[in-house]
């Protein structure tokens, strides 16, 4: 059986590349999966981003799109559209939210509220791993935004960047990677 292409969206200020999240996923879990990088193309402006993902994405269709933070968001979004699967590890749900700590990139945060709106299809596959001590996002919050139909892992420790709890999360992945 081949193996499903995953595509992997990092946070914000972040690139796959340089991501140890990105790097020890796409080793962990290469058995369940071909993970491709998918960086954003010199901007985080939605309106660039957005195009940019959907056409890579064309060119090499995916079933799985993983995300942190950000990239979180962009999974989302995208695994609504593509009607794929979404896995999400400490997700921004709703990048506008930010712009008045990102004061230089303001124009750029508010322009999510429109993708915030899009309704996503409850029947999809996803899991949320969140971490209770996430020092950037409210994971309460996170979870109270995401569809009632995803589930849910919350680990009480971890921050904002899980890297402590990436063997049990490689784990929880794999489960749910079972399940499609």
């Amino acid at each position: 059986m081949k193996k499903p292409l995953a595509y992997y969206f990092s946070g914000y200020q972040s690139s796959s590349r340089h991501s140890p999240k990105f790097h020890y996923l796409q080793q962990h879990l290469q058995a369940q999966a071909h993970i491709l990088p998918l960086d954003y193309p010199d901007s985080y402006d939605p309106a660039v981003c957005l195009p940019y993902f959907r056409a890579q994405i064309d060119q090499q269709p995916a079933r799985i799109f993983i995300g942190s933070s950000l990239g979180g968001f962009w999974a989302l979004l995208l695994a609504n559209h593509y009607q794929g699967a979404a896995i999400l590890l400490n997700p921004c749900c709703r990048p506008s939210r930010f712009s008045d700590q990102f004061p230089q990139q303001q124009t750029i945060f508010t322009a999510f509220a429109k993708l915030e709106k899009v309704p996503l299809q409850p029947e999809l596959p996803r899991l949320a791993i969140l971490a209770a001590d996430d020092q950037v996002l409210n994971a309460y919050e996170t979870r109270q935004l995401l569809p009632k139909s995803t589930q849910i892992i919350m680990y009480q420790a971890g921050g904002h960047l899980l890297h402590q709890n990436m063997p049990l999360i490689t784990a929880d992945i794999k489960r749910f990677l079972q399940t499609l």
